[in-house]
């Protein structure tokens, strides 16, 4: 039996060295080192042959990554190899060299794969913010446009826009507003009916209010340039006197902002209507003083009879009515018959007075 034993460890693998049970241990680091082996054979079980393989040279360029395998596998040995002495054996492990791809996906140290970030188109977002802003400015014009649209309406209420022509109440504010800045007595007729610059100015003044006047002086005033007014400071006459903006303001309120009227004297031909001396040096209108307005012979009768709105035009209808004296006949300026009075709503929601005309 033991020969029989013998002759079986004896036998030789290639890259195997066996130990005898009898024979001294074999060094596992001299150079002809391999997995040392049992030469104990079990019953019922193959010798365990452990190999060792040198791992072969990596380029400079790739990555080792060392996997520790053990290959050593213990196995019970039978009652007649436990007699016998156990070899030693060393456990070589096997290294397997891992090549790392070029193409590999970038790893975090969480074991997490990052996220490449992808460039942002600038142009694109650029482009988007502008047409963000253009609807936002379309959205708010929009917006300011019916809400001035709502305002005109309540305020200029009856006042029609649907193109059709609407009857205006006579009593309404709108109506009453209007005529007042217009109408003229026989006086104001007298001096000058045309609407011309003098009687734009003069009706412009008319409009200033009174906060807007304040006591003055009567320096650099030129009784010459402006008779039969006169300025001299008295016990009884102190004269007004109103900043030349003012009137400015008025004219283009009452006649659009395109008017262009230079200042000039406030006075209504040779007589003693308006007396207001625009004075260059001081920009200001200084009021003179006319010792007597003078009796007249005429009268007049005039009569609102009609207002109608079209869109954004008004019309005033007046039925007006001179009157002479047996010793003095009518002036050829004034000429009784119907006058219509054009207003136009322009851009600043003013109604503007366009024109006076005699329609029958």
């Amino acid at each position: 039996m033991n020969n029989g034993a013998n002759e079986t460890n004896n036998q030789t693998i290639p890259g195997v060295k066996v130990a005898m049970p009898d024979a001294k241990p074999v060094d596992a680091s001299t150079n002809d080192a391999g997995a040392a082996v049992s030469n104990a054979k079990p019953a019922n079980s193959q010798p365990v042959i452990t190999a060792t393989n040198k791992p072969q040279a990596v380029a400079a360029a790739t990555t080792m990554v060392p996997t520790a395998t053990p290959t050593v596998k213990v196995v019970a040995p039978s009652a007649s190899a436990q007699a016998q002495p156990k070899p030693t054996v060393a456990a070589t492990p096997s290294v397997t060299p891992s090549v790392a791809s070029t193409s590999a996906p970038v790893v975090a140290e969480n074991g997490k794969k990052k996220k490449e970030k992808k460039p942002k188109n600038k142009l694109a977002r650029f482009f988007f913010f502008i047409i963000l802003l253009l609807i936002g400015a379309i959205g708010g014009l929009w917006y300011y446009h019916q809400q001035q649209i709502a305002i005109m309406n309540y305020k200029c209420t009856p006042v029609s826009t649907s193109g059709e022509t609407k009857e205006l109440d006579l009593d309404s504010t709108i109506v009453k507003d209007l005529y007042g800045k217009v109408a003229t007595t026989i006086r104001e007729d007298l001096g000058s009916v045309e609407l011309n610059d003098q009687l734009k100015l003069y009706l412009a003044y008319r409009q200033i209010a009174t906060s807007d006047l304040y006591e003055s002086n009567c320096n650099k005033f030129s009784a010459t340039s402006m008779e039969p007014f006169k300025c001299e400071v008295t016990a009884s006459f102190v004269p007004k006197a109103f900043k030349a903006d003012v009137l400015q303001v008025e004219l283009k309120k009452l006649f659009g902002e395109d008017t262009n009227i230079s200042n000039q004297n406030v006075q209504l031909g040779n007589t003693c209507i308006g007396g207001f001396q625009y004075i260059p040096e001081r920009n200001e209108y200084v009021q003179g003083q006319c010792e007597s307005t003078g009796a007249t012979f005429y009268r007049v009768e005039k009569e609102l009879i009609g207002a109608t709105s079209t869109e954004s035009t008004i019309v005033l209808t007046e039925r007006v009515k001179y009157y002479g004296s047996d010793a003095l006949d009518l002036p050829e300026k004034l000429v009784s018959g119907t006058y219509k009075y054009t207003f136009r709503l322009d851009m600043n929601y003013n109604y503007i007075y366009i024109s006076k005309e005699l329609s029958s």
